[in-house]
């Protein structure tokens, strides 16, 4: 009774954050019960933006073949904006779920939650929404093909032309999903020049508070990435001997204060989510 009452307070005392390591971890280690727990109870704290948590969690049940929790899951993924049927679709690990009646159900909400959102959204460019969505959808089907490298060129040359035609898409003209396109497929590009010019757009929408930082954040820490310097916000992460840590940050003992200043949370709840275990510390 003592421990199941230190384990139930354990869930209710730590951040959002904080149980999404601890979920991760307990991924790590093979504990997949527990990791469903921790992932679940993460994502609940969080409310918002957490649809990964849920489909993290809806995946490991569904290893354990732990049907009716794997679909529980992922509905609620898809009520928290999981729309991606392409990306579940090729899931290898939700393959037996397909089996059941239920899977068919499930791409059918997706599509009529997806329906329902252009309806009432008020979109003023929901035909340019549904292209950046078939363009990323194209590179995604590719990815580990040769193929891929072409469809990421063409995929710069007409986000270019779309930018320079209606500025950079925004949440009012394709929804708070079409803008993570259009990022998606800036942060792919090859083209260096042409990510420094999405950079730009991105930056000024960020200070004028109209788009999520972690765009802007992101695509300026893969551009350094890119060019082989110190990123800015820490918001690239590496893998080094299987472990994740991150790539190297430039005066790292001032990168929370840098992030804070343009809307991101520290660096620890960063590392917390994608479940980087060695924080760096500045050079004494």
């Amino acid at each position: 009774m003592f421990l199941t009452l230190l384990y139930s307070n354990l869930l209710m005392a730590q951040s959002w954050d904080e149980l999404a390591y601890q979920g991760k971890k307990f991924h790590k280690q093979g504990d997949l019960i527990k990791a469903i727990e921790f992932l679940s109870k993460a994502a609940e704290k969080r409310k918002t933006d957490n649809y990964e948590l849920y489909l993290h969690a809806g995946i490991l049940a569904a290893r354990l073949k732990d049907t009716d929790r794997a679909f529980a899951l992922l509905n609620s993924a898809i009520n928290s904006g999981m729309w991606d049927i392409p990306r579940l679709e090729r899931n290898s690990r939700l393959a037996y779920l397909k089996k059941d009646l239920r899977w068919s159900g499930l791409i059918d909400r997706i599509n009529e939650q997806e329906k329902n959102y252009i309806k009432k959204s008020g979109l003023t460019h929901p035909e340019l929404r549904k292209e950046l969505k078939l363009m990323w959808a194209k590179d995604q089907v590719l990815v580990g093909k040769s193929e891929q490298k072409d469809v990421i060129q063409s995929n710069s040359l007409r986000l270019e032309k779309i930018i320079q035609k209606t500025g950079w898409p925004t949440s009012k003209m394709v929804g708070k999903d079409g803008v993570w396109f259009a990022w998606a497929l800036a942060q792919h590009s090859f083209d260096i020049e042409f990510q420094k010019r999405c950079l730009s757009h991105l930056k000024n929408l960020t200070e004028a508070g109209e788009i999520n930082p972690i765009y802007y954040a992101e695509l300026n820490d893969r551009i350094a990435r890119n060019l082989g310097v110190k990123q800015t916000y820490g918001m690239a992460i590496i893998s080094q001997n299987g472990e994740k840590v991150f790539y190297p940050i430039a005066d790292v003992e001032k990168v929370d204060e840098r992030r804070s200043k343009i809307g991101l949370p520290p660096l620890k709840v960063w590392a917390n989510e994608n479940f980087v275990e060695v924080i760096p510390v500045a050079n004494k």
